[in-house]
């Protein structure tokens, strides 16, 4: 238990079961190997292995000692191989943290004991140890991480290479954990017990185990490095050079650390120091001292100086003496001679950190001047063995002395000339010198850690290392002090640039500035005199470079710390004297001695004196830029470099660029000059430029002049004074902003872009273009360089005079007759508005003043549009040149428009709205696009914004209006690009004009949308459709869309406005029969014109009414506008009333080229709705009158025949969208008002005889376009259920009865069911019910309630009304019973499913038998019912009906054999006295139906015995036998009403039917009359038909031929 508590105590995480299955590999590899030597150990291992399998739980596997049990026992085993396994399984535990801290003593002393054991068992000891210490931190302290170090440290004197470095890795890796270790425990708060540690100066200190380990650890590393005996890690020897490798990398990683302890510092201080001290002491020998020792001594020195200084002052101060004693023994050789090397390697490292130069500075110059001894002994060195470095030829050539005073740059420019004139001479001397290649280390001394020897070291290379030296010196404190002085002087300059080279008075806060002056104060001499004496020798190119910069540097910190004699000494007194053109000219300029001169004296220079300098200069930059400018041939070697000059050759490009870059210093100088002196500059610099400008006629200029005049003869004075003009313009913008120097630089900058001054005639267009983009350059600086702060009349005169001078430039300049004159112009304007865009972009926003200015020079630009009555607004073509110009000016309006818009005034708006219709109507399609559609659009946003804004303020009531006229105007601006000739253009202002009247048009006032209606709307509509009339065939499609879309924009307006704006106008009606006289007009007129495209601009304008009458609908105050409302639905029906007549009458109708579209025709039944809803609202809900209705039917009645639309949809499956819109039309109307459900149900019984009478084939366009039907199917399969629904509906109504609508109902069902199988497919997808068999079931449905109600009526039911319903009715049922089966049996699916199909065909057709036996029979023989009508309607119904004479031969079935005696059981049974016998109905029509059915049995009967004499022997088939039988069987069965065969042959069959003459004859009678009725008294009895029948039946008995046996049949019962 206390096991497991200790394991939970120190485990941090769980380990990954891979690990203890790695650890049971080993373990079973150990109990394998120790089976036969060490049966103990295999027996451990055993149990290990079985408690492994057997715990799979980690927790109960830590810290077990039957585990780790066999691991120490093989450890003490002298078995290389055994120690290996267990070694590894030793790392498995210590990595599984199964081992207790306990035992670590116990690991150390076994591996101790194992260490000799060979290669392998030495590395996996360091692998262990590494896991051992890193993974018990905290348990390792003290006398165990001393052991753990010694077995390192004794490997790591292995004469084995790899083990010692693995060694010597492993304990650098160790002794760097144990410093982490305390840089943990520094942060912890508990750290742990704390001990007494004694330090070296014999106090002593509390340390907790981490530090302490750190103490011990570096005291023995330093008492190890000082051959002394260690009180930690217990070992006797280690090398020096190695004790010293710890220590550096400790001091290179945790310096930090380090400087927080200090007993750290005490051992660095106490042990360490004197150590390196002794290394680095005069009295060092070769053999006291060996080169790989001194080389880590050395380094750690560095690192002291460079991390320690502060904390070893004493220490670090004897260091530097030492080092500057070594680096001043100038004749040094052996080991002094690499000692010296080491010296200087350190002390250039000490160099390139300017912190610590200051810091060496302030701990020592002001007592010991160690760092001043130091620059004097890098002078001394510079100096000595000067044969070595050479001399470089060309400085020897042209040495002009100067004056006692200042320099002249005169000089310098003449001992330019001649240098030159010496270099052509070709002489050539000097050898020696420094190069990087030639005097460099490929690796430093000091880093050649692996040389036992000191390595070879060039003569050269401790000189280079001094110059090296002084260049990291002057860099590094001018990299401090630049800086400094840029936050701390300029800053408080306020915008202006401080006079070069001077430091104010002292402050608290230049206190480091103040060092940096003092130090270069004490070591300007050695500084002055070592670059003097360096820059004469002979450098190599890149040291050269080097030195020159760093030269410069010295040079600008001096300036900047206010030093002007050291400054002025150096560069006046020094590199000046040496005059050759390619160094001193390079040195010169760049370290500033022509810029001291002029900068010196501007103050006493006026006009005239500036003039000669720049003169001066521009000849100075005239030489450096000349193409024949001379280099020095490439020799071998290094001191040869520049031993001649060869005029043929030019300076590299690099050269050239960096000279000609320092000569603008000069001119960068001008910031500083005072506002006089400025002025006199510009002029001079302006007066420099005229094209008959030559070099100064100085007797020195001339002789540089006359040497170079062969390589150019003439040259461009005009190029240099334009680039410097421009640049101090930049510089002292600020000075051009409060008009010092303004009308100067500006007036002659404009003087040499236009073309009427003569300044300008003489000039080339390349200076011309320069001065343009100078000037642009200046104008778009100026505005920017305006602080936020600045005064409005200060913004308006800046702004006020950019924009005057660009507008000359844009504006004035003068365009000429000739080609390349005018070529010229076009290009300085398009480099004016490219200025103006810049302008726009950086100081747009801040504009005050001048938008007059730049709109007139943005219209300047676009070409006039032409237009008149007949054609539409056209552009001039511009040229090629003046198109850049209209692009460049419209980025300048578009960036107007898109952020500066806001803040222009009404004035300026209006300006802006003019400019943009200036460019919409360009010919560049994109710009007038984007002017039409997009600016426009921005610019109506800000205006109808700042109206909003006037609204919402007291008495701005005339700024509101002001705003409303500019929008107002905007909108005709816009209305004037809508005639555009370009559809693109022309549909963009479109979209433009109405989307602004959409989002605005709930702010306008009703004065406003009355000049909106018509000042915009009305007359774009007049304007496209004379567009229209007069396009072409090839622009009419574009025209047409233009008009759609108007028509569209224009309806979503009325969808919005209507009712809360426009409706409300004093003059609304006039506007609204105006607009539909313009939709009339489109419908009619534009839409008849044959223009070769499929346009369809009836759609919209429907649509366009259809938006307006459906807005109407949401007012809320009818009261208020029912004038209004009246006026919209009148005037609107009148349109369709117009409209529709064109559909109706085909003869009277207009002939339309285009007809309408089925999108059309549904927009036009959508009005209809939308007027219905209208007027219905303002009548309170009540329905049109019947003649209104009757109309509207007739209309949507032609609507939904229209038969010349080419767009037809597919009306199969489903109702196409007219017939849709139709019926959901019809469906909202009232059927309550009386008379209108008789016009429905006649309209759509005539809509149900549609697909059989008015289907048709659509026209196609092409031969290869399929062919398209209108079939009106789907519309019959909605109408037929409607129309059986509707009956129902109204079936007691008489007057759908007495005004034909029953007729034309049973007519419209009558086709269908007459067609049967010959109607069209229901569907073409789907599998629908056929239609005679939708016909049928809706037929039947009101055959169930007709006929009872035409009973009901009574006198009430017109006699004609009600024969012609008898004989419609009669007819639809004979129709259905005598359908022609033929056309269903000859189809391929009849040989298939025939008698599946027959009988189910049979069995649905049973339905009109029963239907009519149970709901026409009881009624049929009503005396209203003409005998005519009933005897003729059943003689041909059954006479002609099912029959079975032509039934097929023998074997062959017989078509619908079952309905065909379903058929004459039913004429049987009208015949049969089945009912009462005073029914009068129903023996009327028994008398009435039976001579039909005796010629029916007849007919059988006689056609049997014809073809029996003709047959013969050959047997009939079984359906005539079985016809006969059944004929012969019903004869029998049949009981007629008696008197029904008299009566039915009488006279008066009616009136005979109940009662027959001579009946009741009494005995009394004559004779005669007795015999009559004898004669006459079979007729009268209930078997009368059999005797009608005698003679035929004896024909059939008497046939000599077998009777079948069905025949033989039992007599009924009598």
């Amino acid at each position: 238990m206390a096991r497991a508590k200790l394991a939970r105590k120190h485990k941090t995480i769980e380990p990954p079961l891979s690990s203890w299955v790695q650890f049971l590999i080993h373990s079973q590899s150990l109990a394998s190997e120790t089976r036969r030597k060490h049966p103990d150990i295999r027996e451990a291992a055993d149990k290990s292995i079985a408690i492994l399998k057997a715990n799979p739980s980690s927790d109960t596997l830590i810290y077990e000692p039957t585990i780790i049990q066999p691991v120490f026992m093989s450890l003490s085993t002298k078995n290389a191989k055994i120690i290996s396994i267990s070694l590894s399984s030793l790392q498995r535990l210590i990595a599984l943290h199964a081992v207790p801290p306990t035992n670590i003593p116990d690991i150390l002393r076994l591996m101790a004991d194992a260490m000799n054991m060979g290669v392998d068992i030495q590395l996996r000891i360091l692998q262990t140890l590494v896991g051992l210490i890193t993974g018990f931190r905290k348990n390792v302290h003290g006398n165990e991480l001393g052991d753990a170090l010694l077995l390192c440290f004794r490997l790591q004197e292995s004469k084995i290479a790899v083990v010692s470095s693995t060694a010597a890795a492993t304990l650098r890796q160790l002794v760097m954990f144990v410093v982490d270790k305390m840089v943990e425990e520094d942060k912890d708060p508990n750290p742990g017990e704390t001990r007494d540690v004694r330090l070296p100066d014999g106090t002593a200190i509390l340390l907790a185990p981490s530090a302490r380990d750190v103490f011990y650890v570096f005291q023995d590393l330093c008492l190890l490095a000082n051959s002394e005996k260690p009180s930690f890690l217990k070992l006797d020897f280690l090398h020096k050079t190695f004790a010293l490798e710890l220590i550096e990398s400790v001091l290179t990683n945790y310096y930090q650390v380090i400087r927080e302890h200090n007993e750290l510092l005490l051992l660095l201080r106490h042990h360490l120091c004197p150590l390196l001290l002794k290394s680095i002491s005069p009295t060092a020998s070769s053999s006291s001292t060996p080169f790989a020792l001194t080389v880590r001594c050395t380094r750690v020195i560095f690192l002291l100086l460079k991390q320690f200084l502060s904390q070893l002052e004493t220490e670090g101060e004897v260091f530097l003496v030492l080092l500057i004693k070594l680096i001043e023994n100038t004749e040094a050789a052996g080991a002094e001679k690499w000692m010296r090397v080491l010296a200087m390697e350190v002390m250039r490292g000490l160099c390139s950190d300017p912190s610590l130069i200051r810091s060496i500075y302030s701990f020592y110059d002001l007592s010991s001047e160690v760092l001043s001894t130091f620059l004097r002994t890098l002078q001394k060195t510079l100096t000595s063995h000067t044969t070595l470095l050479g001399t470089h030829p060309a400085m020897s050539l042209g040495n002009v002395e100067a004056d006692k005073g200042a320099m002249s740059v005169f000089g310098v420019v003449a001992g330019a000339a001649g240098s030159i004139v010496a270099a052509a001479s070709g002489s050539s001397s000097g050898s020696g010198g420094l190069s990087l290649s030639g005097s460099g280390m490929r690796v430093q001394c000091i880093d050649q850690l692996d040389k036992a020897d000191p390595p070879p070291i060039p003569e050269t290379y401790v000189y280079l290392l001094a110059l090296q030296a002084l260049n990291a010196l002057c860099d590094g404190l001018s990299s401090f002090v630049a800086p400094l002085f840029k936050s701390y002087i300029v800053s408080k300059s306020n915008g202006k640039a401080p006079r070069p080279f001077t430091l104010p008075s002292p402050d608290p806060a230049l206190a480091e500035l103040n060092v940096a002056k003092a130090i270069l104060t004490s070591v300007f001499p050695s500084l002055h005199s070592s670059f003097i004496s360096i820059l004469q020798t002979n450098l190599a190119d890149e040291l050269f470079a080097e030195t020159l910069g760093a030269t410069q540097a010295l040079t600008n910190t001096l300036g900047m710390v206010g030093l002007s004699s050291e400054r002025d000494a150096l560069l006046c007194g020094g590199i000046a004297r040496f005059a050759v053109p390619e160094r001193v000219l390079s040195s010169a300029l760049e370290g500033g001695i022509f810029l001291g001169c002029a900068l010196f004296l501007c103050g006493t220079f006026d006009r005239e004196s500036w003039g000669a300098v720049l003169q001066v200069v521009w000849s100075a930059d005239f030489v450096l830029t000349s193409p024949g400018m001379a280099t020095p041939s490439s020799t071998t070697g290094s001191s040869s470099r520049r031993s001649s000059m060869v005029p043929q050759q030019p300076l590299s490009g690099g050269d050239v660029d960096q000279l000609l870059a320092n000569i603008q210093i000069i001119f960068d100088a001008s910031k500083s000059f005072e506002d006089a002196c400025f002025a006199d500059f510009a002029q001079a610099l302006s007066g420099l430029a005229n094209p008959f400008c030559k070099p100064c006629a100085s007797s020195l200029i001339l002789i540089a002049w006359n040497l170079i005049r062969f390589w150019q003869k003439t040259i461009s004075v005009n190029e240099f004074a334009l680039s410097k003009l421009g640049s101090i313009a930049k510089l002292n913008v600020v000075r051009l902003i409060h008009d010092v120097g303004w009308d100067t630089i500006t007036g002659h900058l404009l003087e040499i872009i236009q073309a009427s001054s003569s300044l300008a005639r003489s000039l080339p267009s390349s200076i011309r273009i320069h001065g343009a983009r100078v000037l642009d350059d200046l104008l778009v600086l100026v505005p920017r360089s305006l602080s936020p702060e600045a005064e409005i009349s200060l913004r308006e005169d800046v702004q006020g005079k950019v924009f005057n001078v660009l507008g000359k430039q844009v504006i004035s300049v003068d365009s000429a007759d000739e080609k390349e004159e005018r070529t010229i112009t076009i290009e300085l304007k398009r480099m004016g508005l490219d200025c103006l865009l810049e302008i726009l972009r950086g100081s747009g926003h801040t504009l005050v003043v001048g938008w007059e200015s730049i709109f007139d020079m943005l219209g300047s630009v676009c070409t006039p549009a032409t237009e008149s009555a007949a054609t539409p607004t056209t552009s001039t073509m511009p040229t090629k040149h003046q198109l850049p110009l209209i692009k460049s000016a419209f980025q300048s309006l578009t960036l107007i428009c898109d952020s500066a818009v806001s803040s222009l005034s009404p004035a300026h708006l209006q300006l802006a709205i003019a400019t943009l219709g200036k460019f919409g109507k360009q010919a560049d399609t994109n710009i007038a696009l984007t002017a039409a559609a997009s600016l426009l659009w921005n610019v109506s946003d800000v205006v109808m914004a700042r109206r909003k804004a006037a609204s919402s303020r007291e008495n701005a009531k005339d700024e509101e209006e002001e705003y409303s006229r500019l929008w107002t105007f905007l909108l005709l601006e816009v209305l004037g690009l809508c005639g555009d000739s370009r559809p693109e253009v022309r549909d963009g202002a479109i979209q433009t004009l109405f989307r602004t009247m959409q989002l605005y048009g709930d702010t306008l006032s009703r004065s406003v949308w009355d000049q909106v209606v018509w000042k915009v709307a009305f007359p774009l509509f007049e304007l496209l459709s004379e567009r229209v009339k007069d396009a072409s065939d090839a622009d009419a499609s574009a025209w047409t869309d233009s008009m759609t879309l108007a028509i569209n924009s224009f309806g979503s307006i009325l969808n919005a406005f209507l009712v809360n704006k426009i409706i409300h106008l004093d003059k609304f009606e006039t506007v609204w029969d105006r607009f539909i006289g313009y939709m009339e007009a489109t419908v009619l007129e534009l839409d008849s014109l044959d223009i070769g495209g499929k346009r369809r601009i009836s759609t919209p304008a429907f649509r366009c009414i259809e938006k307006a009458l459906k807005a109407s609908l949401l007012a809320k105050d009818v009261a208020e506008a029912r004038g209004g409302l009246e006026a919209l639905w009148h005037r609107g029906w009148e349109s369709v009333d117009k409209i529709g007549s064109t559909m109706l009458d085909k003869d009277s109708r207009p002939k339309l080229a285009v007809p309408l579209c089925q999108d059309s025709l549904v927009a036009l039944v959508d009005i209809v709705k939308a007027l219905r809803s209208l007027s219905r609202s303002l009548d309170g809900g009540a329905e049109w009158p019947l003649d209104r209705l009757t109309r509207l039917m007739a209309i949507l009645k032609g609507v939904i025949t229209y038969p010349d639309s080419l767009d037809y949809r597919p009306d199969i499956d489903a109702l196409s969208p007219v017939q849709d819109v139709v019926m959901s039309t019809m469906s909202t109307i009232d059927l309550a008002v009386p008379g209108v459900s008789s016009v429905i149900m006649r309209d759509l019984a005539e809509y149900a005889t549609l697909p059989f009478l008015a289907a048709f084939d659509v026209p196609t366009e092409s031969k290869s376009t399929p062919q398209r039907r209108v079939t009106y199917i789907a519309l019959i399969k909605s109408v037929m259920p409607l129309l059986q629904e509707l009956f129902l509906k109204f079936r007691d109504d008489g007057g759908i009865y007495n005004n034909g609508t029953v007729e034309d109902v049973l007519s419209a069902f009558s086709i269908p069911i007459k067609m049967k199988y010959s109607c069209p497919a229901a569907s073409k997808h789907g599998k629908d019910e056929p239609l005679w068999k939708t016909a049928t079931t809706c037929f039947l449905k009101i055959v169930t309630v007709c006929t009872q109600r035409m009973s009901s009526l009574g006198e009430e039911l017109a006699l004609e009304r009600l024969e012609g319903i008898w004989r419609q009715l009669l007819d639809v049922f004979k129709g259905g019973i005598l359908a022609d089966w033929c056309d269903f049996s000859s189809t391929p699916a009849h040989f298939i499913h025939s008698f599946y199909v027959q009988e189910d065909e049979e069995n649905f057709d049973l339905a009109l038998v029963s239907s009519l036996e149970a709901y026409v029979v009881p009624y049929l023989g009503s005396e209203r019912v003409p005998d005519s009508t009933s005897r003729h309607s059943l003689h041909r119904l059954f006479t002609k009906g099912e029959c079975l004479l032509d039934a097929p031969e023998v074997g062959k079935a017989v078509p619908r054999e079952r309905f065909s005696y379903w058929c004459f059981d039913l004429l049987f049974e009208i015949c049969s006295n089945n009912c009462k016998a005073d029914d009068f109905a129903r023996r009327r029509l028994a008398v009435l139906s039976l001579p039909s059915l005796l010629n029916r049995c007849k007919g059988t009967l006689l056609s049997y015995v014809a073809d029996e004499a003709i047959r013969g022997n050959l047997p009939f088939s079984r359906a005539r036998e079985d016809e006969l039988n059944y004929v012969l069987r019903k004869l029998l069965r049949t009981r007629l009403y008696p008197g029904t065969l008299w009566a039915a042959f009488s006279e008066a069959p009616t009136s005979h039917c109940l009662t027959q003459p001579g009946k009741l004859v009494p005995f009394t009678v004559l004779s005669h009359q007795l015999i009559f009725f004898f004669s006459n008294s079979h007729k009268r009895t209930d078997v009368a038909h059999l005797f009608h029948f005698y003679h035929v039946l004896c024909q059939i008995v008497s046939i000599p031929r077998k009777a079948p046996m069905t025949w033989l049949v039992t007599p009924p019962s009598v």
